[in-house]
This record gives structure tokens, sequence and C-alpha cells, in this order.
């Protein structure tokens, strides 16, 4: 697995890795249930963020994963050909691609 982090709030811990997989603890980490293959790619999972209650973001190498729900359904969306890099500090996404830098507010309590 390449990434483990404990869900705010919860006794779940939840890893991403290769093949597009998560695993989900929700008893902190008795037992596992994997799920391979999220949003329908084979990419390896770099790292994964909890951004509130129901959001989560798994930044891959060629796309993002995201779920809305918990994690109970996911989306993948293709990055651009120019993107270089994904950071996600508290509620705020930075993309860096080639010759620009985004910033995604991804706080959606306004």
């Amino acid at each position: 697995m390449n990434a483990a982090e404990k869900r705010p709030d919860t006794d779940e811990y939840w890893v991403v890795g290769e093949n597009s997989t998560i695993g989900v603890s929700k008893d902190e980490g008795a037992t596992w249930e994997f799920q391979p293959n999220v949003g329908g790619s084979a990419e390896a999972f770099q790292d994964i963020h909890f951004m509130g209650k129901d959001i989560i973001q798994i930044p891959g190498t060629l796309q993002v994963t995201i779920s809305e729900d918990g994690g109970a359904t996911w989306e993948s969306q293709d990055l651009p050909p120019t993107f270089l890099a994904m950071e996600t500090f508290d509620s705020l996404m930075i993309l860096t691609a080639i010759g620009a830098i985004a910033i995604v507010d991804l706080d959606t309590s306004n």
C-alpha cells in the first residue's frame, strides 16, 4: 500500500495502493475490506485526503478519484496532460502544470 490515513472522527482506517486499490477497516485495523480498480483504472493511488464528512479524494498519476458519499461510489477524472503535481492543504487543492498554478477552494460550507 502506498498511503494510509485514519478517517477523522471515526474508527475507520483507509489505505490506497497499486491497481487503484482501496482498503477500509471499520474496526481500527482488526479486519479489512479491499476494493481493486476503484474508478475504473489500474493506476497506483499515491495518497488519500478526507475533505469533510463525505468527500474523499485520491490523487493518482493520471487521474484524481473522488467520492462525495463517504466512499460508497467513486468517480475518476482525468488530469490534463501538462499536469505535474497536486497537493491538498486543509480545504485548498493546488494543481501545478507547465506554465500555470491553479488553487481550488474545496470548502463547500460557503
